[in-house]
């Protein structure tokens, strides 16, 4: 019996380090991941005029490549008029990036992500 506890606590003491690790690098690479993303946004130079043919350009794209318009009741030009004048009223990238997230969410084919690029600091 003895020899069984002393098996049983090694190999649960093996499976605990096993998770502490495990979850140690998962933290680290997502904590990186998400440096390198924040980082990337807090460098872009944010050019208004530049978000706003992007965005043109983006819903371009949408128009001429997604077929469900009709079939989930969207009307593109409604679409467009009422992104497009969020996007002119933007004053940062993350709040570009905001209105990009609920545009591609409203056309209901995906679940958002749950946290909006806005409720990210930038890194230093």
């Amino acid at each position: 019996m003895k020899k069984f506890l002393k098996i049983a606590g090694i190999l649960l003491a093996i499976l605990i380090w096993g998770y502490v690790l495990l979850w140690g690098y998962v933290k680290l690479i997502l904590q990186k991941d998400a440096e390198v993303t924040l980082s990337y946004l807090a460098d872009h130079i944010f050019n208004k005029e530049e978000c706003i043919k992007d965005f043109d350009e983006v819903h371009e794209i949408v128009v001429d490549v997604f077929p469900f318009f009709e079939e989930k009741g969207i009307d593109p030009k409604a679409l467009y008029h009422k992104f497009s004048k969020r996007v002119q009223n933007i004053n940062s990238i993350y709040d570009y990036y905001d209105v990009l997230e609920e545009y591609f969410a409203s056309l209901k084919v995906s679940p958002q992500r749950g946290r909006r690029f806005s409720e990210f600091q930038p890194v230093p």
